[in-house]
């Protein structure tokens, strides 16, 4: 047994790896080819604009490696596990899959690439119930335009509706962004709700109902996420994602909304 092969990520590609390569060596050229800079470097990638000249899609993040020596009489044939440490999500499912070109010698020599575990993946969908009206399904990675308009369609008393959602542009699967996804590919959305409804305005500032307020409406969720590990019906799982809504900006990651510390709504 001779030669090598060469790994292939989301455009990315390794250089030549020897059919005996140790698993550092393996990992250090997976690391360094199979994404667009260094692990160091990786969250200061631009990520956002494809037109700009900066732009690298994500590549596979940091990965751990194991070597085993399967059959000494079969020239050397190895068998390399790699476990995906930062990437979100399942490998394949929720990115383009990990391939091979294979460049082995020796007689029916081949090179084989199989998924051993699935890492773990968000699905499904839900509801988003807000002044007596529920909107929805949404999906589980719903972009933050689909929503506003979702939203916008289905609730007759919102006057604007606006979005804002964790990795904006899907680029994020290596688990290296700032503001990118859960490792399970859970999102976050940031809302800012108009509406007219229970918006009690004063006829002037010595008016009898200058310092009365509103009643606050709440948005509630009803939740139908799944996962590929543990939860494959939101129904009977006993272990399933979940949606949490919460009244203010302290998970947005909107810079200039995070100093807004109000936890009602105003005007």
């Amino acid at each position: 047994l001779g030669g090598g092969f060469v790994l292939h990520y989301n455009g990315y590609r390794t250089s030549l790896i020897p059919f005996d390569a140790t698993a550092l060596w393996v990992k250090a050229e997976i690391e360094a080819s199979l994404n667009p800079v260094g692990l160091e470097l990786l969250s200061r990638v631009e990520r956002s604009d494809p037109a700009d000249p900066d732009y690298r899609a994500a590549g596979i993040g940091r990965v751990d490696v194991s070597a085993v020596l399967v059959d000494s009489n079969q020239g050397g044939s190895r068998q390399w596990k790699i476990t995906f440490v930062s990437a979100v999500g399942d490998i394949g499912t929720d990115t383009t899959p990990l391939t091979a070109t294979n460049l082995l010698t020796g007689i029916d020599a081949d090179v084989q690439v199989a998924t051993t575990q699935n890492g773990n993946s968000i699905g499904g969908s839900f509801y988003l119930d807000f002044l007596s009206q529920t909107s929805g399904p949404y999906a589980h990675d719903v972009s933050a335009a689909d929503m506003e308009a979702t939203l916008l369609s289905s609730h007759s008393k919102l006057v604007h509706a606006f979005a804002d959602r964790t990795d904006p542009t899907n680029n994020c699967n290596d688990g290296y962004c700032d503001e990118g996804p859960t490792k399970e590919g859970g999102y976050t959305w940031t809302l800012t709700l108009m509406t007219h409804e229970d918006n009690l305005t004063p006829s002037s500032p010595t008016g009898t109902n200058f310092g009365v307020e509103g009643t606050v409406a709440v948005m509630t969720a009803t939740n139908q996420l799944v996962d590929n590990v543990g939860c494959a019906d939101y129904a009977t799982g006993s272990n399933c994602p979940t949606v949490r809504v919460t009244g203010n900006y302290s998970k947005t990651s909107v810079d200039a909304l995070k100093h807004l510390t109000a936890d009602r709504p105003f005007s």
